[in-house]
């Protein structure tokens, strides 16, 4: 009997030897549970073995995750149980299986060492083992009877007080159990192998949750390690890296900088690099990089971290390009005129202030006024006025020095600020600039600009001074250039209207059977020759209107009727620009108006509208509807005469039809 005893021990031993090698091999994410059920039947030569334990969610709860029954007596213990299946059941935990006391029963075992807890418990009957909470007294007695069950033995599965979980072996009457020491080392064993697997899952689950913040900022991360005096190699970067540089990893993991970069680059990146290691504090800088991406401009980050390994440094790289790139935008807005690319008044105040010291003395100021850019918006649209605008700032940029600053401060209004410029040489550049105007013509338009300057020679003039001296003389000059480019202007309009189809003979009948009327209704000769002007020009606003809709032979639609209704307003700007043109303005404001009220564009009616404008109503009406235009062919003498008469009292001023007719002024028009 003692040989036997001897060779079960021989042999539990041996076993045991062989499942500290498995536990050594096994992975710890691939532990087989079946196979653990399977080493302690071995070694206890328990009929029947069950492996629980303590859930991940909830410590109050075991749950079963191995059985040694086949698949039969596993679904027969299921259903005597009321379960689905054994495997993956919850159990909760009694008070009485954490709170253990050493007793005789216990068959306590001391290791050399730190006192362990004790782990074996045998329970005489099955029915100790089960509460009347967890099965009902017919449960107890169908399990005792289907599996001949007597004496029951938990083994717990402890980390130092805290239980991981537990085997439940179960012996049928005629065993009994007697492997204490052999179970004993196998539930230390056990313990500290799902101990480790704990252990390793939550540093996998660290190691997740690291990479899974490493790579899912959009920032660029990288660790860097100092491996030698001023020199550093790249040991690990993020998802970012690639898809933001266009790089591979390989193409930077292991190198230095000298090796990963240009040497321009990599000598910057390493003095920060060192600046970092050295302050132990993190440093911040900006920085352009030519990658297979394009060129980008990152915001990085470098933090200093100590391992026990040596010192590495963490950086961040934020692309800033798109920011950057608004913000030199919004730089460049904030000084810049957006017409002419040129500076703006901002810029312009705050060089004064910069410029406004003895190095850049003397300091000449040259204040420039384009002339007639108010009488080609109002005649051709601010579209060729922006195109004036746009021609005067790279006329006068093209006629500036390298230190020279040129601004458009107002709509028309730009200025030359010349340091270090004394009298002659502003003077030079004045020259310059006006022979310039004569060679630039925009359509059927000469450049003109009213100039005016000033020097300052002492910090005794202000430069508010300067200033103000500047645009008085550059007013004077306007006074006599701006007319003389008015009158060009307005006489180059008429030009173009002359030589549209029906304008020109249309224009010179107007005004002489204006003018006849007017000498039957007795008015003086001025007015007479005021009211024949007003006729020659009464169409201009008409160069305002696209040619296609003047000369469509279709009926108009309702926004070309609001193009051609505005030409009296737009020759009314026209000529109200011009001093010597200012007089016929309102004449020709009103000549579309109606007797009784319903004309345009002010709604006059009767005798408040202008006696010219309602005797230039009746010429004009006369001379188109005998003329043959592209919509329609030229009535007859009789029949524009009879339309005359129908419409006086409501188009046109009843009385002065009478004398148009009786006084035969149509036949002016042969």
């Amino acid at each position: 009997m003692a040989e036997f005893v001897e060779v079960r021990k021989q042999r539990a031993l041996e076993l045991l030897v062989m499942i500290s090698e498995d536990f050594i091999r096994v992975s710890f994410e691939s532990i087989n549970y079946q196979l653990l059920i399977d080493y302690v039947m071995q070694l206890s030569d328990a009929d029947y073995a069950i492996l629980n334990l303590v859930d991940e969610t909830d410590d109050n709860l075991q749950k079963t995750v191995a059985v040694s029954l086949d698949q039969q007596d596993r679904t027969n213990l299921s259903a005597t149980l009321g379960l689905n299946d054994i495997i993956g059941s919850r159990w909760r935990i009694r008070n009485n299986d954490l709170q253990w006391e050493y007793t005789a029963e216990d068959y306590s075992f001391k290791l050399p060492g730190k006192p362990v807890q004790p782990l074996i418990r045998v329970f005489k009957s099955f029915r100790n083992v089960i509460s009347n909470e967890e099965a009902d007294e017919n449960v107890i007695a169908a399990l005792e009877r289907l599996y001949n069950i007597e004496e029951t033995v938990i083994v717990r599965l402890m980390d130092d007080s805290r239980l991981i979980g537990n085997f439940v072996l179960l012996f049928n009457k005629d065993k009994n159990f007697d492997q204490h020491f052999a179970v004993r080392i196998y539930a230390r064993q056990l313990s500290q192998l799902l101990i480790r697997r704990s252990r390793e899952k939550e540093i996998n689950r660290l190691l997740n949750e690291n990479n899974i913040i490493f790579n899912s900022t959009q920032d660029i991360l990288a660790l860097v390690r100092k491996i030698g005096q001023g020199d550093y190699e790249y040991v690990r970067v993020n998802d970012a890296f690639t898809s933001q540089t266009g790089l591979e990893t390989s193409d930077i993991i292991g190198l230095s900088p000298i090796r990963a970069f240009s040497q321009s680059i990599a000598e910057e990146m390493l003095a920060h690099y060192n600046d970092c290691l050295l302050a132990q504090v993190p440093v911040s800088f900006e920085m352009e990089l030519d990658l297979p991406n394009g060129n980008k401009v990152f915001q990085f980050t470098l933090t200093p971290v100590h391992f026990d390994r040596g010192d590495y440094i963490v950086s961040s790289a934020k692309d800033i390009t798109d920011e950057r790139s608004n913000q030199e935008r919004v730089e460049y807005l904030s000084f810049h005129d957006q017409l002419t690319g040129l500076y703006n008044r901002h810029y312009f105040n705050h060089s004064l202030r910069r410029l406004d010291n003895q190095r850049n003395l003397p300091l000449s100021i040259i204040m420039i006024d384009v002339n007639g850019l108010k009488l080609v918006n109002d005649a051709f649209g601010h579209n060729l006025g922006d195109q004036l605008l746009h021609a005067a700032g790279q006329t006068i940029s093209d006629h500036s020095r390298a230190d020279d600053i040129v601004c458009r401060i107002g709509g028309d209004e730009f200025v030359f600020i010349l340091p270090q410029t004394d009298e002659a040489g502003t003077e030079t550049v004045v020259n310059r600039l006006r022979k310039a105007c004569r060679d630039v013509r925009l359509g059927p338009f000469q450049l003109s600009f009213s100039l005016g300057w000033a020097t300052r020679n002492n910090l005794d003039m202000s430069t508010r001074d300067l200033l103000q001296q500047a645009e008085e003389w550059m007013y004077k000059h306007k006074l006599i250039e701006s007319p003389a480019m008015r009158m060009t202007v307005i006489e180059t309009i008429t030009e173009i209207m002359n030589n549209m189809p029906y304008e020109a003979d249309h224009a010179r009948l107007t005004a002489e059977m204006a003018a006849e009327m007017a000498r039957s209704l007795g008015w003086s000769d001025r007015r007479v020759q005021k009211v024949a002007r007003a006729c020659r020009y009464h169409d201009i606003g008409k160069i305002t209107v696209p040619v296609e809709i003047l000369n469509k032979r279709d009926a108009l639609d309702d926004r070309e009727i609001t193009l051609i209704r505005r030409h009296s307003e737009a020759g009314y700007r026209i000529l109200a620009s011009a001093g010597e043109y200012a007089d016929l303005a309102d004449i020709v404001l009103s000549h579309h108006e109606r007797w009784d009220g319903s004309g345009y564009p002010r709604g006059l009616a009767a005798e408040n509208i202008p006696e010219n404008s309602r005797v230039i109503a009746i010429v004009d009406a006369y001379d188109a509807m005998t003329s043959d235009r592209p919509w329609r062919a030229a009535k007859t003498v009789e029949q524009s005469l009879a339309e005359l008469r129908r419409c006086a009292g409501t188009q046109f001023d009843p009385k002065l039809v009478d004398i148009f007719i009786s006084e035969e002024i149509y036949k002016i028009k042969k």
